[in-house]
C-alpha cells in the first residue's frame, strides 16, 4: 500500500478503537442490568443503554466511516488477513445499519432493557401477560430491522444473517430436518430402554457447598481469577468486557445441583474462547468471536462434549467426591457418567440432555420463523409454544414460567440467534474430530488437565475470533463446511454407550 492508504488504515484502526469502548461500555450496562440492582431504575438504566447504543452506531455508519470504508476498500487485496477483517466488518455493520434510522435503533435498545426488567419478575411469577406488549414491540421493532437490512426471500432471513453471516431459512430446514430424522428414533430407541432417574441427582446439596466446588471448578477447567468474575444470575451469561476482564454467572437451585455445574462448563467454554482471542485484536472490533454459532460451538464442547465424558469424570471425581459426598453419598465415576448422560424430554432448554436439545431449538426456530415472517401476535404464543412442546417432546407444559417464560433471549429481542446453539453442536463435533488428529483429548481429561485441549482450541480457532467469516473458519479448521453427520454419529455412539444400544 502506499504511504496515504498506510496512513488512512492507521487513522480508522484509532476510529474503530471508538466504536470499541462504545461496546465495552454498552457490555457493562447490560451486566450491570442482570445483576441485583434497583428494579424502578429499569426504565432510566435502559434510557441510557439506548443513548449509549444510538452513539454507538452513529459511529458505525458516520459520514467519516464512509469516507474510511470507500478509500480503503480498494486496496483489501494489499492488507494482511487482520487488516482486510477489519474493513469486512465495519462494512457489514455499515451495510446492516446504515439504513436503520437512529431513534428506531436507540428505541429497540431501550424497549429491550425494559423488557428484561419484566422478565425477571414476570417469570417465577408466570405472568406472561406483563410481557406481551413488550413482546409484541420488540417483535415489531426486528421486522423494521429487518428491512432495514434487507432480505432476497424473508424478513427471517435478514435477523439469521445478522447473527451467523451466510445463514438462511432454506439452509437451515435442510439442516433440522436431518437432525430430527436422526434425533426423534433415537429417542424412542433409548425409552425403550429407559432408566430411572438415578437419585442422587436431586439430593439437596446446600448452595453454598455448590458456590464453593463451582469456584474450584472454574480453575480446574483453567481459568485465572485475576481475569474472571463468577456471580449469579438469574439465567446464566457470560460478556466479554475486555480481553483481560470476562463476567459469567450461573444460578443455583438446591435439589439440582448439576444445573449450576454444567452452567459453569458451558459459561466456562465461552470466557476460555474470550480469553485465548489475542491482544492484537484488543481495541478493535474484532474480539467478540466469530459468530454466535462458534461461540456456542465452544460453550457446548466444553459443557457436553467434555464435561459429560467419562474421562472427564474419572479425572475429576475425587475432587468432586470431596465436596459431594456428604449429601449425594457413594457414587461411582460411571454412576456419575451415566446420570449426567441420562436422556429424557424435559421442558427447560438449558436443562435438556444432548440428544433432546436440538428439538428445542427447533421448536423456537419455527415459532421466530413464523411470528416474524408473519402475524403471530405474542398473545398467541404461549398456545403455539405449548403445542410444539407435546408435538416434539411428548411433554404437557404446567405453566408459562416452565414454557415460554424461561428464557431471556426474546425478552432481549434477539430473534434469530437461538438457531446458533443447533449450529454450535454441529461445529463442535466438527472440531473435536480434527483437534484428535493432534491431542489425545480425552486422555488429557482423564488425567485433569484441559490446558492441551485450550491450547489447540486457542490457536486453531479462538485467535482468529472475525478474522473470517465462519463458513470460511470452519472449512479453515475441519476442511469442509457445516455438516451435521459427525454430530449425529457421536450422538449415536455415545448413547449406545449409555444405554447399551
Amino acid at each position: 500500500m502506499d504511504a496515504s492508504t498506510t496512513r488512512t488504515l492507521r487513522e480508522f484502526k484509532e476510529y474503530l478503537e471508538r466504536i470499541y469502548h462504545f461496546e465495552r461500555v454498552n457490555s457493562l450496562l447490560f451486566w450491570d442490568s442482570i445483576q441485583r440492582v434497583p428494579p424502578k431504575g429499569a426504565k432510566g438504566r435502559a434510557a441510557t443503554k439506548g443513548a449509549m447504543a444510538a452513539e454507538t452506531m452513529r459511529l458505525q455508519t458516520s459520514p467519516e466511516m464512509k469516507a474510511f470504508l470507500d478509500a480503503l476498500q480498494p486496496h483489501t487485496a494489499e492488507m494482511g488477513d487482520l487488516d482486510k477483517a477489519l474493513v469486512r466488518v465495519a462494512s457489514r455493520a455499515y451495510k446492516f445499519y446504515c439504513n436503520v434510522p437512529a431513534d428506531l435503533y436507540a428505541e429497540h435498545e431501550a424497549a429491550k432493557g425494559e423488557a428484561i426488567a419484566i422478565w425477571e419478575t414476570a417469570r417465577p411469577n408466570n405472568d406472561w401477560g406483563a410481557l406481551v406488549p413488550h413482546i409484541d414491540t420488540l417483535i415489531a421493532q426486528n421486522k423494521r430491522l429487518a428491512e432495514c437490512f434487507g432480505y432476497e426471500n424473508t424478513p427471517y432471513d435478514a435477523l439469521l444473517d445478522y447473527y451467523e453471516e451466510g445463514m438462511s431459512s432454506a439452509i437451515l430446514d435442510e439442516l433440522f430436518g436431518q437432525l430430527k430424522e436422526a434425533i426423534v428414533p433415537l429417542v424412542q430407541k433409548i425409552g425403550k430402554k429407559q432408566f430411572p432417574v438415578p437419585e442422587f441427582l436431586h439430593k439437596p446439596v446446600p448452595l453454598p457447598v455448590q458456590r464453593s466446588f463451582n469456584e474450584e471448578l472454574y480453575r480446574y477447567m483453567g481459568l485465572d481469577p485475576d481475569m474472571v468474575m463468577l456471580t449469579e444470575t438469574t439465567h446464566p451469561f457470560s460478556f466479554n468486557i475486555n480481553l483481560q476482564d470476562v463476567r459469567f454467572s450461573t444460578r443455583y437451585t438446591e435439589t439440582d445441583f448439576a444445573s449450576s455445574l454444567f452452567s459453569i462448563l458451558h459459561e466456562g467454554g465461552h470466557t476460555i474462547n474470550s480469553l485465548n482471542i489475542p491482544d492484537e485484536v484488543e481495541g478493535t472490533i474484532l474480539g467478540g468471536g466469530t459468530s454466535a454459532a462458534f461461540q456456542e460451538s465452544q460453550s457446548r464442547f466444553y459443557e457436553n462434549v467434555i464435561g459429560r465424558s467419562r474421562a472427564f469424570w474419572e479425572g475429576l471425581y475425587d475432587r468432586f467426591m470431596a465436596a459431594y459426598r456428604p449429601y449425594i453419598g457413594d457414587v461411582t465415576v460411571d454412576d456419575l457418567y451415566r446420570g449426567f448422560n441420562r436422556c429424557e424430554p424435559s421442558l427447560i432448554r438449558t436443562a435438556a440432555d444432548e440428544v433432546t436439545y436440538c428439538l428445542h431449538i427447533l421448536i423456537r426456530y419455527e415459532m421466530e420463523r413464523d411470528f416474524i415472517n408473519g402475524t403471530v401476535a405474542a398473545a398467541d404464543l404461549p398456545a403455539i409454544w405449548n403445542k410444539k412442546i407435546k408435538e416434539y417432546l411428548g411433554l404437557d407444559v404446567p405453566s408459562d414460567t416452565v414454557g415460554i417464560l424461561q428464557d431471556i433471549q426474546w425478552p432481549y429481542g434477539r430473534f434469530g440467534a437461538f438457531v446458533s446453539y443447533a449450529i454450535g453442536n454441529c461445529y463442535n463435533v466438527q472440531i473435536l474430530r480434527e483437534m484428535e488428529k493432534e491431542v489425545d483429548v480425552f486422555g488429557s481429561a482423564r488425567k485433569g488437565d484441559l490446558l492441551p485441549i485450550n491450547r489447540w482450541l486457542g490457536e486453531h480457532v479462538h485467535r482468529y475470533s472475525q478474522v473470517y467469516t465462519p463458513n470460511e473458519l470452519i472449512r479453515r479448521v475441519v476442511g469442509e463446511g457445516l455438516n451435521p453427520r459427525p454430530y449425529i454419529d457421536y450422538l449415536s455412539e455415545k448413547m449406545a454407550d449409555v444405554y447399551g444400544l
